[in-house]
């Protein structure tokens, strides 16, 4: 077997990088989360569904609590809401939607 050297190889392509941003949102008097999803063209059912056996998210954000939507290119891929002790982090993979909580990572009180 013989090997062949090939000079003048131009290198291989970058994949381009997706941009990623954080939305942030305060929560306000009167806000539902059925409101704030919607604000971020996002569905409530789906959402809900993937968090309702973790923590009862519809029910129970609080005013001055805060949410952040990750948003990768122009979709939103997490949700992250900030609680006392722990933050409830909701992903997006290949359609569907699941949910955790984990220890408190910043903000809020």
């Amino acid at each position: 077997m013989k090997l062949e050297i090939v000079k003048n190889v131009p290198p291989p392509a970058k994949v381009p990088e997706i941009p990623q941003k954080t939305l942030t949102y305060t929560v306000k008097r009167g806000d539902t989360l059925v409101a704030i999803l919607g604000q971020f063209d996002l569905n409530f059912h789906e959402i809900h569904t993937a968090v309702k056996d973790i923590f009862d998210l519809h029910t129970k954000i609080q005013i001055g609590r805060q949410f952040e939507f990750i948003q990768v290119g122009d979709e939103i891929t997490q949700i992250r809401y900030y609680y006392t002790g722990w933050t409830l982090i909701v992903e997006k993979k290949d359609s569907i939607w699941s949910a955790r909580k984990v220890p408190r990572v910043s903000k809020n009180p």
